[in-house]
Formats: structure tokens, sequence, C-alpha cells
């Protein structure tokens, strides 16, 4: 099977990753991908970088040597009886997608079930 697409890879604005935007254009090209995403972590994450870099990903070419991108957002699952995400409806406007994900620092594993509204 050929993968063609990547969906979920984080930046330096996420301070745990490694790869430029420029050289993920770079890479994916040599691995013969048509299309990757950037997800970078939403505001509640640690490590996650400031809600202006949403916006500003909007400067970011969508085409590099023959290679598309998505801009995206891994937003994170917040531990409350809402069951809401921390990214508003005007992060994701500047999105062309998101994804919602459990992550520690964010949401700590318990035994106690939320209520079911």
């Amino acid at each position: 099977m050929r993968h063609l697409t990547d969906t979920h890879a984080h930046s330096v604005a996420s301070t745990h990753a490694y790869s430029t935007v420029e050289e993920y254009f770079r890479a994916a090209s040599e691995k013969g991908l048509q299309l990757f995403s950037i997800t970078d972590h939403g505001p509640e994450m640690p490590d996650s970088p400031h809600p202006w870099h949403f916006g500003n990903m909007r400067v970011l070419p969508r085409l590099r040597y023959g290679v598309a991108m998505l801009r995206g957002v891994e937003a994170n699952i917040l531990a409350s009886a809402e069951r809401r995400l921390d990214v508003n409806d005007t992060l994701m406007s500047f999105m062309d997608f998101g994804i919602a994900s459990f992550h520690e620092p964010v949401f700590k594993p318990t035994a106690k079930n939320i209520p079911r509204p």
C-alpha cells in the first residue's frame, strides 16, 4: 500500500517537534506524498503555540515541490462536564480541519465518569 497523505504532523511551533513547515514540504516531496497536514497542539497543551500562530498560518504556501498542505489543529478534549474543546470558532475559521485528542497534561486519566447530559 502506498501512502499519499500524512494527516497529523507537528511543526516546531509545538515545542516537542523538530521540523519546520519547509522541511515537511521537502520531506513529503522526497517520499512521494501528495498532501500533508500541520496539526499543532491547541492552546491548552503546555507546549502549544500562541493562538495567533493558527491565524498566521494563512501566510504559508498551500503548495510547494508538488505537495499540498492543509492547515489544521490538534484540539484538546477538556475535562469538563460540557465536553468541549480548547479551540473556538474564531481559531477554527483559519483552519481547514481539526482533530480532537486526549492529552494527559490537559485531561488527567481518572476512574470517575463525567455525567452524561
